[in-house]
């Protein structure tokens, strides 16, 4: 061979070298690291988690609705009543007399900006129950929907839960 070709050979060996040098660095953070080996799951406890999730767990809150702007119950709702809508942005949340409501009962809503009017819509509950009981809805949660711009009251569809 001439020396010329034995150079370009070995610039060229040389060259595929380095690429595969820093393709492997690049690959991995630490080439040199040996990755954790993960146990595999025991197939009777895979069969039990798998049962457990296809069958679909509902949510362990205490009760749960959710109503439209008007106050009508939509879908599936645990422990609810009745929603009254009384005033424009006010609702009384009736619950079951086996949950009762108190000044310490807390209560979480949200606001379903798809079936409500507007924007920057807010919604708050009150746990204080005489409220709505002066509207004649015993036992209730109040829950306030407001514009937080105008700070005005406004109807808004929610997602009520007391977890």
């Amino acid at each position: 061979m001439k020396p010329r070709t034995i150079f370009i050979t070995v610039g060229v060996v040389a060259l595929i070298g380095v690429a595969l040098g820093v393709g492997t660095a690049l690959g991995s953070r630490n080439s040199h690291a040996q990755q954790p080996v993960l146990p595999l799951p025991d197939p009777a406890t895979k069969a039990a988690t798998q049962s457990k999730t296809a069958s679909g767990i509902k949510p362990k809150s205490q009760a749960y609705a959710y109503f439209m702007t008007d106050g009508t119950l939509k879908g599936p709702s645990k422990k609810v009543i009745t929603v009254g809508h009384p005033q424009v942005g006010l609702y009384c949340v009736q619950l079951a007399s086996s949950l009762h409501v108190d000044d310490n009962t807390i209560a979480l809503t949200s606001i379903d900006y798809y079936w409500s009017f507007g924007s920057n819509l807010v919604s708050r509950s009150y746990s204080y129950s005489a409220y709505c009981a002066g509207y004649g809805y015993p036992n209730s949660v109040t829950v306030l929907t407001f514009n937080a711009s105008s700070a005005l009251p406004q109807d808004g569809a929610v997602y009520f839960t007391i977890p």
